[in-house]
């Protein structure tokens, strides 16, 4: 009899039902005794949803108001304070299985006992090795506690390292993580440069992978951030801008990848050494944006300037030293300086010869574009 009247309540939402099962179970409460409970706390779903069960969600009142009603059950099954970080955490990810091991990792757990106890108390499904919570019980976490960077911050810092891509990494191994963070970033709108650092992150993976839109999106939000947070000289705000830069040039929206750069240029021209390596690079970075645009005389400023710090900081033999030529080669013979292309094309044909004596693509390109130029030349 009280079951049945339970169930009315609950307004035949099977997730409600499920959730009041489980809190009298795990609290050994007679089926007499919740009843009386729920009738005390007002609880009736029926006043939310009676005949729209499939509808009631795209009201905001109605939403609310069912809200309020299921956040009773939060207070009925006693959620200790770990176990509302832990659910705090997993409503901003995706609404799919997660390995236990992960959660404890990403979030730091000392133990999984209080992973499990919310599995008991129905707050989370568990199959296998892992873990799975409801978008309704998403929602009503984030309505109740509003997750942000300070009561996430393990987990932000935990995928941002995961989704750091080292130079020589396949970004294909960090593609796992990238729709944890994707779903955490349209969750989580706070200020803060660890937030910032995870969407750059992200963008750069994205980027990697082709997804150049999803790039720009979460460049362009991380740049947001770090606008409003950090110094306007900060290394971090010049990393954005290149990034930006990067990704518009590929887009073929060179203006925009010319303003970045510039940006980029700005910012490490004050806090960098003249000979710095990331200065060429910039200098490299600009170079070939202005060549794009068909400015040739900017174009080979630049470039000079990049082979000159090249020149003084790396060996003679090194990869990066016979790119630099190799553009430097490609600019003179399009200003139609055929004398300095070779020139500068013989140089890059010997490193790169040095450095692949078994032959290499590299090598056969800059192979093929000397004799370009010297046909031209003849």
């Amino acid at each position: 009899m009280h079951l049945e009247k339970i169930i009315e309540l609950c307004g035949q939402h099977t997730l409600s039902v499920e959730l009041l099962a489980r809190t009298a179970q795990n609290a050994a409460m007679p089926l007499k005794d919740l009843y009386a409970v729920l009738e005390t706390k007002g609880f009736d779903l029926n006043a939310v949803i009676g005949d729209k069960v499939h509808t009631f969600w795209h009201n905001e009142q109605d939403r609310k108001l069912f809200f309020d009603h299921l956040l009773t059950l939060f207070d009925l099954s006693n959620v200790t304070g770990e176990e509302r970080h832990i659910l705090v955490n997993l409503a901003v990810l995706p609404a799919i299985y997660i390995a236990v091991s992960d959660i404890s990792d990403w979030l730091g757990l000392e133990s999984k006992e209080a992973i499990t106890s919310l599995v008991r108390k129905g707050w989370l499904k568990k199959s296998g090795f892992t873990i799975f919570m409801h978008q309704v019980i998403q929602e009503v976490t984030r309505y109740r506690y509003t997750p942000g960077v300070e009561k996430c911050k393990a987990l932000i810092t935990s995928l941002a390292n995961r989704l750091s891509l080292e130079p020589g990494e396949n970004p294909m191994d960090k593609k796992e993580y990238v729709i944890f963070a994707d779903t955490l970033l349209k969750h989580i709108d706070d200020q803060d440069e660890e937030l910032a650092r995870l969407s750059n992150n992200l963008s750069t993976i994205y980027n990697a992978l082709g997804q150049l839109e999803q790039a720009l999106e979460f460049q362009k939000k991380a740049l947001k951030i770090r606008e409003a947070v950090l110094a306007k000289n900060h290394p971090s705000l010049a990393t954005s801008y290149n990034n930006l830069s990067t990704i518009y040039k590929a887009l073929g929206q060179l203006e925009q990848a010319l303003e970045f750069q510039l940006k980029t240029l700005e910012i490490k021209e004050e806090i960098l050494s003249k000979n710095h390596p990331d200065l060429a690079q910039s200098y490299n970075n600009l170079s070939l944006i202005y060549k794009a645009l068909g400015q040739l005389e900017q174009a080979l400023e630049f470039q000079l300037k990049d082979v000159k710090i090249s020149e003084e900081i790396l060996s003679k033999n090194h990869p990066s030293l016979a790119t630099s030529y190799n553009n430097l080669s490609t600019i003179y013979y399009t200003l139609q300086d055929y004398k300095k292309a070779i020139q500068y094309g013989q140089q890059a044909v010997a490193i790169l010869q040095n450095l692949f004596p078994n032959g290499h693509p590299n090598l056969d390109t800059a192979k093929k574009n000397l004799e370009l130029i010297k046909k031209e030349m003849k």
